[in-house]
């Protein structure tokens, strides 16, 4: 059986600024994290999430304008090279997946990219309402893929995610989000995949 590839969306894959934690009052950052984190997680639907970050905000805007720009202040694009990697790894018939932290928002944004709808397996964590570095999220997609230990290939930018990962038995290598891709592409070259 080909071994599964595994990527994360943010830092690996697609290119994103800081979040927008860093543009509210300390005080408010803790209560922003918690309401972001339960956006990622799908216990908020877009509409109230939408409705309490504007409370972060002093200006008076409207719902669809904070969406807007929630989306385009952080989502950057694909990383050069991220589109070409993800089709060779589907022209060559590698399985490929996608286990990925996001919120509704920015997958509605992301969902459209050709190179991402060639992913054989799309696991997010609002949709599965739970995220990594849970072991839940991880028994997903060996459940849906059928894959599971050393079969599955994992790429990912944070270390509490690799040692999840690790500790299920996967191949999983942190990713410098400054040279992701030439990294990724090195590391499956060295395995074989590509």
């Amino acid at each position: 059986m080909p071994n599964l590839v595994c990527f994360d969306l943010g830092n690996v894959l697609v290119r994103l600024r800081p979040s927008m934690r860093s543009v509210v009052r300390r005080e408010d950052q803790p209560q922003l994290a918690a309401l972001l984190n339960q956006y990622c997680l799908g216990n908020i639907s877009s509409p109230d999430f939408f409705a309490q970050l504007g409370l972060f905000f002093p200006l008076n805007t409207d719902p669809a304008t904070l969406r807007q720009r929630f989306v385009k202040n952080r989502l950057l694009g694909l990383y050069k090279g991220a589109s070409t990697l993800l089709c060779e790894l589907h022209d060559q018939a590698v399985p490929v997946a996608l286990l990925s932290n996001i919120n509704e928002a920015h997958w509605d944004c992301l969902k459209s990219l050709r190179a991402l709808n060639q992913c054989h397996y799309r696991l997010l964590s609002f949709r599965l309402r739970c995220q990594k570095p849970d072991d839940k999220i991880f028994r997903c997609l060996e459940n849906i893929s059928g894959y599971s230990g050393n079969q599955i290939i994992f790429f990912d930018d944070l270390m509490e995610n690799i040692q999840a990962a690790r500790r299920r038995g996967w191949c999983a290598w942190k990713v410098d989000p400054d040279t992701s891709i030439e990294g990724i592409r090195e590391r499956l070259h060295d395995l074989n995949v590509l």
